[in-house]
């Protein structure tokens, strides 16, 4: 049992940095981000048994994932030893699939350890979450665009978090709360807590619009599309 806490106070820990890197601090040298080194890190510890966990369990998403993981070191290492001087650039790809895998992991136990009902995550969470609303608001009042404190702004063309100016990125993000919002439309019975989710939903859409991710606004139109259309499924079979 108490091994299990410390494993679950160590995750929390890593989590808790992710979090407030993301959507506060800036990237570091060569657009390298501080949740990215500290998932990284953690993965190394966690990668064995999540793949175990994986294949024992015949999650096929993630195994073809991890296959094509595997796939791209080689192929990685194979273009290093028959073009050397383009090296560095094939290493950074396979770090990327790396990358994305780490997240995933951290994602899994994340979920396992209900993570995201620990006070401590969830006050830092709300905390940074309306950090950034206000700033973003203050983007949309007086129409300067980009991160806070991010000094490198030459890849953004929309709105940005405190510390993430890529479109995709914080586009993403927004589209989530966004759907959020929609639940929260959907699942409140009072006209009060109504009015108010569909006033963030579509605060929320002005956003990811203002981001200019493209990728954000054809994901959010399509689950709206979706939405609608359960939201009537629903409704006849209930009839």
């Amino acid at each position: 049992m108490t091994n299990l806490l410390d494993k679950k106070n160590i995750h929390n820990f890593f989590l808790f940095i992710a979090i407030f890197s993301f959507f506060i601090l800036p990237r570091f040298v060569a657009n390298i981000r501080l949740e990215e080194i500290v998932t990284v890190i953690y993965a190394f510890f966690v990668l064995p048994y999540f793949i175990l966990f994986c294949f024992d369990r015949k999650i096929m998403p993630c195994i073809i994932y991890f296959i094509f993981l595997i796939f791209s070191f080689f192929l990685s290492l194979y273009s290093d030893v028959l073009y050397y001087d383009i090296q560095f650039f094939n290493w950074i790809y396979f770090s990327k699939y790396f990358l994305f895998f780490s997240f995933i992991c951290l994602g899994y136990f994340s979920g396992k350890f209900n993570s995201f009902n620990n006070t401590t995550i969830k006050i830092t969470l709300y905390i940074c979450l309306g950090l950034n609303f206000l700033w973003i608001f203050y983007q949309i009042i007086s129409g300067n665009l980009g991160s806070l404190l991010g000094a490198d702004k030459a890849f953004s063309y929309g709105l940005a978090l405190i510390g993430e100016a890529a479109a995709f990125q914080v586009g993403s993000l927004l589209s989530l709360f966004f759907f959020i919002s929609l639940s929260f439309f959907y699942e409140k019975e009072s006209l009060s807590f109504k009015v108010l989710g569909f006033l963030l939903g579509l605060f929320l859409a002005y956003a990811v619009y203002l981001t200019q991710s493209r990728v954000s606004l054809l994901g959010v139109l399509l689950g709206f599309i979706i939405y609608i259309y359960m939201l009537e499924l629903i409704y006849f079979i209930s009839i």
